[in-house]
């Protein structure tokens, strides 16, 4: 097994060996057979495999197939495949050394550290880019791993908001708002968190705007107003811009 492997997945898909990029792989679905196989965390047995990956060929040829691909990982990724001749696994000591495993232990750590280092991680969307003709369930499963990553993006984004704020790291606690808003562009109650630090911080007048592509935003997109929460904020906030208060954050 190498010991320097690093496998990413959040993005675009890259693997590298004591810090050197590993050769091409041969086909999109070997990429899709090894971000499957890192994600199932489990055997897999090959006919499975077969089936999801060359569902319109026989299965005989599919398995033929299916060995190509190993060859491949086997040949970049030493070590990393487990194998014989009913099933297949991701090595489960190789888990520490992809971006999927180094996210959860990061995100499970919870320290502001650690869940910055974690968000570092997401490069992008989950095996970025790849796409499967023909292949109906192997598309099906993607598209709910995208969902599961990008949620769990989003969550460990929201617990570092919550973790800035408590320390009262008001400037970065703004710029993950941005990044959670991003990503969820309708999120009423993390503009209302926005505006909030930008009146703590001094910045009345970008607190306004905030709530102005907020409200712009919820038109466009949903066809709806602001809440009466996010409206009684705004007010507050362009009354203490306008008849400025020695201590605005203590009133917010």
């Amino acid at each position: 097994m190498a010991e320097n492997l690093s496998i990413y997945l959040l993005g675009a898909v890259a693997a590298r060996i004591d810090g050197r990029p590993v050769g091409r792989f041969r086909s999109a679905k070997t990429v899709a057979l090894l971000g499957y196989l890192i994600c199932e965390r489990r055997p897999v047995s090959r006919d499975f495999l077969a089936d999801l990956l060359w569902p319109d060929v026989p299965l005989t040829r599919a398995r033929g197939l299916l060995r190509r691909s190993l060859h491949d990982l086997n040949h970049n990724l030493p070590g990393a495949i487990l194998s014989d001749y009913h099933a297949v696994q991701f090595n489960p000591a190789c888990a520490a050394q992809t971006d999927t495993g180094r996210f959860e232990a990061l995100r499970a750590a919870s320290d502001a550290a650690s869940l910055e280092a974690a968000v570092a991680l997401c490069r992008g969307e989950f095996l970025e880019a790849l796409c499967l003709k023909n292949c109906p369930d192997f598309e099906t499963w993607l598209t709910l791993e995208r969902e599961y990553w990008e949620r769990r993006m989003i969550e460990t984004l929201e617990h570092l908001l919550s973790s800035r704020e408590e320390a009262a790291d008001f400037g970065r606690a703004v710029e993950t708002c941005w990044q959670i808003l991003m990503l969820e562009p309708w999120r009423e109650d993390i503009y209302r968190r926005l505006m909030v630090l930008l009146a703590r911080t001094g910045n009345l007048w970008k607190a306004l705007d905030v709530y102005k592509t907020c409200r712009h935003l919820l038109a466009e997109e949903m066809a709806i107003e602001p809440s009466d929460e996010t409206l009684h904020l705004y007010d507050r906030i362009r009354d203490l811009a306008t008849h400025p208060d020695p201590t605005p954050d203590a009133t917010l």
